[in-house]
C-alpha cells in the first residue's frame, strides 16, 4: 500500500509507543478495508486514510491521557494536513540524505545509533555497555540528532531538492 509510509510517519509523529503505532496501523488497515465501498474513486486516498488515522489516534491518546505526555490537537491537526501533502519521493530524498549523513559520522557514534534505533536498546543499557551515566547517552544522542538534522538539511539544499518542513 502506497500510504503505507506516510500513514506510519503520521501515526508514529503523534503516538511515541511503537507497539502501540502498529496496533493503530492495524485498526486503520481494518477500517479502510471495512469502508472502502465509502471511498470515493478520483478523490485523495492518502486523504481519507489520514483522517481515519487521525480518529484512531484520538481514541489512543485518551486511552494514553493517564500516564502519557500528549500533543494537542492543533499540532495533531497539523501533521495531518503535512502527511496528506506526503510523497514517496520526499521521503526517498530525506532518507538517501540521512543514510549519507550517517556514514559521514563516526564508528562510535553510528553504534549508538545502532543500539539505540536499530537493536531497540534503552539509554540505560547502552548506558552500562558503554560506562556511562544514561543522561550522557541521551545528551550524546540529543546532538547526534541535531546533527544529522543539520546534515540533512545542508545535503538537500546542495542536491537543489526543495526544502521540507521539520516538525522536530
Amino acid at each position: 500500500m502506497q500510504a503505507q509510509p506516510a500513514l506510519q510517519g503520521y501515526v508514529s509523529s503523534q503516538i511515541p509507543d511503537p507497539m502501540a503505532v502498529e496496533d493503530i496501523l492495524q485498526e486503520v488497515a481494518c477500517v479502510l478495508w471495512d469502508k472502502f465501498e465509502e471511498f470515493e474513486p478520483g478523490t485523495n486516498f492518502l486523504a481519507w486514510s489520514i483522517a481515519i488515522a487521525r480518529y484512531k489516534v484520538l481514541h489512543a491518546k485518551r486511552e494514553f491521557a493517564r500516564r502519557l505526555l500528549v500533543l494537542s490537537d492543533e499540532l495533531l491537526d497539523t501533521a495531518a494536513a503535512y502527511f496528506s501533502d506526503y510523497t514517496l519521493e520526499e521521503d526517498t530524498k530525506r532518507l538517501k540524505a540521512l543514510r549519507r549523513c550517517v556514514q559521514d559520522l563516526g564508528e562510535h557514534q553510528q553504534g549508538l545509533l545502532q543500539a539505540f534505533y536499530a537493536e531497540s536498546r534503552s539509554c540505560i543499557a547502552i548506558a552500562e555497555t558503554l560506562g556511562r551515566t544514561p543522561v550522557q547517552v541521551r545528551k550524546q544522542l540529543s546532538r547526534l540528532r541535531q546533527a544529522l538534522r543539520s546534515c540533512i538539511t545542508k545535503y538537500i539544499e546542495k542536491q537543489g531538492w526543495p526544502p521540507q518542513e521539520d516538525f522536530s
